[in-house]
């Protein structure tokens, strides 16, 4: 089943994590939270004017199907926001991130939360994604135009924007 968005609804964010989907629909009135798996989102086609998502396309399960996804439910001319951690190029400046990232980080965390696992998954899931560059290629090869990567914070995050043709 998909759900077709009123004209008043302004903004759908999506939420992308590890294999599920939460949809939450920004209309006051309403409320609703949906949890689903990524390729069914009960949103019609072309129905959304934007999509965002921070520090999540990395966590997805299978990248080009949540792009294809994001296309399909975005209207011609709809554009898209993702914020996304990345090692940096700079040598310099890649050290000093490695070596915080994987030793003091999850040391912090075990002292913080007592979870270990997620202060380690970081910067394992952030060296296991997509490099800026592909990032960008895998965005084209599933329909998007005008797409660019902002290096942010000395490359340790980007900003990707793109458009649905």
């Amino acid at each position: 089943m998909k759900i077709a968005l009123r004209a008043t609804t302004a903004l759908v964010l999506l939420f992308l994590v590890l294999p599920i989907l939460v949809v939450f629909p920004l209309s006051f009135s309403s409320g609703e939270l949906l949890t689903l798996p990524t390729p069914d989102v009960p949103i019609a086609d072309g129905a959304v004017d934007a999509l965002t998502i921070g520090f999540g396309i990395r966590n997805v399960e299978n990248t080009g199907a949540a792009c294809d996804e994001m296309h399909r439910v975005l209207a011609p001319g709809g554009r898209i926001a993702i914020l996304e951690f990345a090692i940096p190029a700079t040598p310099v400046v890649r050290t000093i991130y490695l070596w915080y990232f994987t030793h003091i980080l999850p040391f912090i965390g075990r002292l913080v939360s007592r979870h270990s696992a997620a202060y380690e998954y970081l910067p394992a899931s952030v060296g296991a994604f997509a490099s800026p560059d592909e990032l960008v290629t895998i965005l084209r090869q599933h329909g998007f135009v005008d797409v660019d990567a902002t290096r942010l914070t000395f490359g340790i995050v980007f900003l990707y924007t793109a458009r649905r043709n």
